[in-house]
């Protein structure tokens, strides 16, 4: 049975994702995070304006390295994109979402989403696995500084509410050291109350159990073809 309670959410409120990939075990295994990506929740009304009308459709501010529709260029894409929420569901099994406090949503609060889209527009995924590991590490490879051509999920949400709330989601540290667990409960900060289901799609046990045997295998396999074992001299 499938649970989507898409209508209790609203713009500004950050969505987490999880998945049962290998893609998806594996960056919540260095990112030592249950959630394997998230989003900004956006929706816009006919005009594709940013509304905060629950009538408005409901789209996922993200940046991912897969090619899907983005709404803001009407054409498929891939880094940083304005994706159908009903397309982005086909991919994960759990979304959770945590509201933002209403007193951040200021009367100018809609044209900064705007213009924060219009700004990031041409950001990519990151094309190296070094700041997935940064974050693993908690110490940024490359510097705190912020890129305007490469971002990863979590860090692209953190600089999202500091440019449109003008602060740091829930704790002050950079954005490149961010992880999705990072905007859970009970880190504070923008939000309010504690995060909660809203959509599950279970995934085949079995599936859920094979995937890390597979890839813990993989690592055995690399691990031991880096430290072959010496042969005994007689």
């Amino acid at each position: 049975m499938v649970l989507d309670n898409r209508n209790k959410i609203r713009t500004g409120d950050v969505l987490l994702f999880s998945g049962s990939t290998t893609t998806a075990f594996l960056i919540k295994f260095f990112s030592s995070s249950k959630y394997n990506h998230m989003g900004i929740a956006v929706r816009l009304d006919e005009n594709k304006r940013v509304t905060l009308s629950h009538t408005g459709k409901l789209h996922v501010l993200e940046i991912n390295a897969i090619s899907r529709y983005n709404v803001m260029t009407d054409k498929y894409t891939k880094g940083l994109a304005l994706t159908d929420y009903d397309d982005i569901i086909k991919n994960y099994n759990d979304i959770y979402v945590r509201h933002m406090d209403r007193a951040y949503v200021r009367k100018n609060f809609c044209q900064k989403i705007e213009i924060f889209l219009k700004e990031h527009a041409n950001v990519n995924y990151s094309s190296t696995l070094g700041p997935i590991i940064g974050v693993w590490l908690g110490c940024p490879l490359f510097g705190i500084k912020r890129e305007k051509d490469e971002m990863f999920c979590s860090e692209l949400s953190a600089y999202f509410y500091l440019d449109v709330c003008g602060k740091m989601p829930t704790i002050d540290k950079p954005a490149k050291l961010y992880k999705p667990d990072d905007f859970l409960y009970p880190n504070v900060g923008i939000f309010e109350g504690v995060e909660y289901s809203v959509y599950i799609d279970h995934v085949d046990s079995s599936v859920a159990l094979v995937i890390p045997i597979i890839v813990g295998l993989f690592f055995v396999v690399f691990i031991s073809m880096i430290f072959p074992r010496h042969k005994h001299l007689r």
